[in-house]
């Protein structure tokens, strides 16, 4: 048996004791509750203004390719690129060498014709007289007659030879046929211009650069909300900070497809008086088609909002009252935030336009970011593969708004910290990121549960801007 000595003793005494309170500690550390945060918003009274988004490119409202009937080699240019030019005004002048010589030949033709037709004549008039004499038989009177009216057609055949030859020289000479700016210049001088089945383009002309259109392809989902002299506003990457004004002026009924999405081409009109708006210009453009003055409404994300049963506990609801009404939960790798954050446009997770259950939105959104939806945004061939999968959920103005007003949706109130209680309100006009509140118990400056961050970390669901919240109407704005 070892003996220890009294400072040994001490110190093994020592050491047991720590080891105990330090079992203890970490027991009660593990026993509390994880920190949690809980992310909140306002509900508040204003405007919203729903709109349709989308791009289209910068045009002038007339332009006119300036081609040539006839191949050549460009002698001279009297235009060059942004040429301010008049109706008439000479453009190009093109080698006309070939067509002096066709001209010449032709006349040279037309002098024989005229001889043979003389010739004709004579003979013609002296049948006419053998035959009044009997001197010759009815068969040569008519025979010469014959050769005299064939050498009269061959002189009108030969004369439309020269009018032609005369034409195509004169094409030679290219004239502006409107007032307007060069746009585009193909050729140089002593370039050849070939003229085959179809005419080479020379120059394209703008009429008035002072009035311009946006030309831009609306979803099928959504060009039902639009018409004739509805506002619209759009940007352009060249002057990020202004804003274009501008109202539709035509919605064109032809279909356009590209893989199996539909779109139609909507024209707007928008004064240039500054010229700041080039042709070809990519125009990020945003159409009115509802607005709701002095309504009470929400953000979206706190529609979304839907507790799961750790997240009840935290904030104190019972089971009866989290309900099944409200948005999902996004959940993960021991991280959990109730709530699916809006995106810039207020997008919900993939598959909850205007709320239900979450079973499953993991690995949805897991297959939304293998189609490329991480990456700058959806395409039109990602969001019609989705909405035709989903249901219309992913529709940026479509099934989700349809669906988001037919049922009220519970939303969560904080009544204190880390305490709250449900109320059911039914959703009206969406604007991406605040919803109007047709109806519920809801008052101006009441602070609602938007999402609760636990281990300080949170993981959401959202896909990219695009898709939006409940209501549709992605892509508007709030006041």
């Amino acid at each position: 048996m070892v003996r220890l000595t009294p400072s040994a003793r001490k110190r093994l005494i020592f050491l047991v004791l720590a080891l105990a309170v330090l079992g203890v500690g970490a027991m009660a550390i593990l026993k509390r509750p994880a920190p949690f945060k809980v992310l909140t918003g306002e509900v508040s009274r204003g405007s919203l203004d729903a709109s349709v988004s989308a791009t289209g490119t910068v045009n002038p409202v007339m332009t006119v390719h300036v081609g040539s009937q006839i191949s050549g080699t460009v002698l001279h240019l009297y235009a060059d690129y942004n040429s301010q030019v008049r109706q008439g005004q000479l453009l190009l002048q093109l080698d006309p060498g070939i067509y002096n010589a066709q001209v010449a030949q032709a006349r040279a033709n037309l002098e024989k014709a005229r001889s043979d037709l003389e010739n004709q004549r004579r003979i013609y008039a002296r049948a006419q007289e053998m035959f009044k004499k009997n001197f010759s038989s009815k068969a040569d009177m008519d025979a010469a007659q014959t050769a005299f009216e064939s050498a009269g057609s061959t002189v009108k055949q030969v004369q439309a030879s020269v009018d032609l030859a005369m034409v195509n020289l004169a094409h030679c000479t290219i004239y502006s046929p409107i007032n307007g700016t060069v746009i585009s210049r193909s050729v140089d001088v002593g370039q050849t211009v070939a003229a085959s089945l179809q005419a080479p383009e020379l120059f394209l002309i703008a009429n008035d650069l002072t009035k311009m259109q946006v030309e831009t392809a609306i979803d099928e989902a959504d060009i039902g909300k639009i018409h004739p002299d509805q506002p619209v506003t759009f940007s352009v990457d060249a002057f990020p900070d202004a804003q274009f004004h501008g109202h539709v002026t035509q919605i064109r009924q032809q279909p356009i497809t590209v893989q199996n999405v539909v779109t139609y081409t909507t024209v707007i009109e928008v004064g240039n008086p500054e010229q700041k708006l080039r042709p070809g210009m990519t125009a990020n453009v945003s159409i009115l088609v509802a607005r709701r003055d002095d309504v009470l409404k929400v953000p979206n994300a706190a529609l979304r909002f839907k507790p799961s049963a750790d997240v009840s506990k935290l904030l104190g609801l019972k089971p009866e009252e989290k309900g099944r009404m409200g948005g999902a939960v996004a959940a993960g790798n021991g991280q959990r935030e109730s709530t699916g954050t809006a995106s810039a446009s207020g997008s919900p997770a993939p598959g909850m336009a205007g709320g239900g259950a979450a079973t499953g939105d993991s690995a949805r959104a897991r297959k939304w970011q293998r189609m490329g939806g991480a990456q700058g945004g959806p395409s039109d061939s990602m969001r019609a593969a989705w909405r035709r999968e989903h249901g219309g959920a992913g529709d940026s103005n479509g099934g989700g708004q349809r669906r988001a007003r037919t049922a009220p949706v519970r939303v969560y109130v904080q009544v204190a910290p880390g305490q709250v209680k449900p109320v059911v309100i039914k959703p009206g006009l969406s604007d991406g990121s605040f919803t109007e509140v047709l109806s519920g118990d809801l008052q101006v400056g009441q602070t609602l549960v938007t999402g609760v961050l636990t281990n300080g970390q949170s993981k959401s669901l959202s896909p990219p801007p695009g898709f939006g919240g409940p209501g549709g109407g992605g892509g508007g704005r709030g006041r």
